[in-house]
């Protein structure tokens, strides 16, 4: 059984605040391994334009670490949100991860499961558009309830890895949306489409959810 999260579409470009009151929102609420009880509320948001796919993550996350800074730093182990999806499922099953920290750090890469990952490198905050809602430099600061990163992700970005895709009302995508932080105060893995395994693990394609574009 798998959710189904609807893809809104934006004819404007830009992403504001009023613009991501109309999007819908879904909650990153399960913990298949939740063994302390640590749970903070997650969500994602996510609308397409033209050019591009539009992400809001959101962790109402009150102890946040956010140690890395390079780009493919390991920053699961820092607070993080993540999102990972297969564009073209029906003839490419390679799906890429996005993952960041609080101060927007990312780790990027593709493949078709765990051990046959391809790092990507990029300039990440200008080709991806990183957005966060606290510094970078002060992280540990935050005098919000809650940490965030908005991202977009190129249409053209996407066909360089896969080939061309027509992001077309209908078209179906696979993936699913995390929280974690595997060295953090409380370590927590939580999941929008819920995972059956016995050990953590979010490359489990076979889990991910449903992604239509409206």
């Amino acid at each position: 059984m798998y959710k189904v999260y609807t893809i809104k579409r934006i004819d404007k470009s830009i992403a504001n605040d009023e613009i991501w009151q109309t999007v819908p929102e879904a909650d990153i609420e399960f913990a298949p391994w939740n063994q302390n009880g640590y749970r903070p509320k997650s969500t994602a948001k996510m609308f397409y334009t033209e050019e591009a796919f539009h992400v809001l993550l959101k962790s109402f996350e009150k102890e946040i670490k956010a140690v890395y800074r390079n780009m493919n730093d390991p920053v699961c182990k820092d607070s993080c949100l993540e999102f990972f999806f297969c564009p073209n499922p029906e003839r490419d099953r390679r799906y890429m991860n996005f993952e960041f920290n609080p101060v927007g750090t990312l780790f990027l890469s593709v493949g078709e499961g765990r051990y046959d990952r391809k790092l990507l490198y990029t300039n990440w905050k200008e080709a991806f558009c990183v957005k966060t809602a606290i510094r970078k430099q002060t992280p540990e600061n935050n005098s919000q309830p809650f940490w965030s990163v908005e991202f977009c992700i190129p249409f053209e970005f996407i066909r360089s890895i896969y080939g061309n895709i027509e992001f077309v009302s209908g078209h179906k995508m696979k993936g699913n949306f995390y929280k974690c932080g595997d060295e953090t105060k409380y370590p927590h893995y939580m999941c929008w489409n819920n995972i059956s395994k016995s050990t953590p693990d979010f490359h489990v394609p076979e889990f991910f959810g449903e992604l239509v574009l409206e």
